[in-house]
């Protein structure tokens, strides 16, 4: 570690600044990005069905900020309560959503539409149940059995998606340039038979998402990651000495 990096990590005004992100974090702010990720996907796939003639969406209103807001506080209570994590009640509650959005769209939207909106759906699912899993890893038994099965029901998500946006006959560039994208890493696990397969799967395929939802659709996302990501990096790099991120299981040493 260079000098200038242990002035950053031991001066006063950094270990303020940790001190108060500590304070903050006792909501999980990354749940609540993603539920905001997905929110943004369901919203682009709805306006899809308006022939809207931009790519960027920059309009934004208050009706953003309040569900904005109140997803942010839906997941929190979720959260206390173990809704958000590699259990039953996590899969009962994300099938009640699923089954809801779907209604919803039954009556708004076309079947096309909807067929692409399954798509993303699944697609999301399967980078998202990875994380969970990799979360709840040391709290479970066989894990080779179990690390085997998640990845054959992650990759199955990966081929429905594909299918439900086929038969979709829409052409979205979003969805088409990212399942080409991802597609190695919902392979790779399958070639590496340690347990860091499944970090260096999911967590490209989330950042690939992100960076082309937030770079080509929604500008604001893009600048929210960024400072998000900044604002991560100097934390864990201040209170942990490590870098972040990483696609391995484990952070390298500052």
């Amino acid at each position: 570690m260079s000098n200038h990096s242990r002035l950053i990590q031991n001066s006063k005004l950094s270990k303020k600044i940790i001190s108060f992100i500590d304070k903050i974090l006792v909501v999980n702010f990354l749940k609540i990005y993603c539920s905001i990720i997905f929110m943004c996907s369901i919203v682009y796939v709805w306006n899809l069905d308006l022939d809207y003639d931009y790519v960027w969406r920059t309009d934004f209103s208050i009706a953003w900020l309040v569900a904005i807001f109140l997803s942010s506080i839906a997941v929190y209570v979720m959260d206390r309560y173990g809704f958000l994590k590699y259990n039953k009640k996590t899969l009962i509650l994300i099938l009640f959503i699923y089954a809801l959005i779907l209604l919803i769209s039954y009556f708004t939207l076309t079947l096309s539409h909807t067929l692409l909106l399954i798509s993303y759906m699944l697609f999301i699912s399967s980078f998202i149940l990875l994380w969970m899993y990799c979360k709840a890893k040391k709290d479970l038994v066989k894990l080779d059995e179990n690390d085997s099965k998640i990845k054959f029901v992650n990759i199955i998500l990966f081929i429905l998606s594909a299918f439900f946006y086929f038969i979709s006959y829409i052409s979205d560039p979003l969805m088409s340039t990212v399942l080409l994208c991802v597609f190695p890493f919902y392979i790779l696990p399958f070639f590496i038979g340690k347990g860091f397969s499944l970090f260096i799967s999911y967590r490209p395929i989330f950042f690939i998402y992100l960076f082309f939802i937030s770079s080509t659709i929604y500008p604001y996302l893009f600048l929210s990651s960024l400072i998000l990501f900044f604002i991560s990096k100097f934390y864990f790099f201040v209170k942990f000495g490590i870098k972040y991120p990483t696609f391995l299981e484990q952070y390298d040493l500052s």
